[in-house]
């Protein structure tokens, strides 16, 4: 995965990848993001 994406390519992949909440959640906690600030 490249380290150089944004946030919100980050969430356009998560999405894309499936769009449930533990995809993303799992996602979005391996990329240090808070998920409050994304929901």
């Amino acid at each position: 995965m490249n380290a150089n994406i944004t946030r919100d390519e980050a969430l356009k992949l998560l999405k894309r990848v499936g769009c449930s909440r533990d995809v993303i959640k799992y996602g979005s906690e391996l990329l240090g993001l808070d998920l409050n600030k994304l929901f």
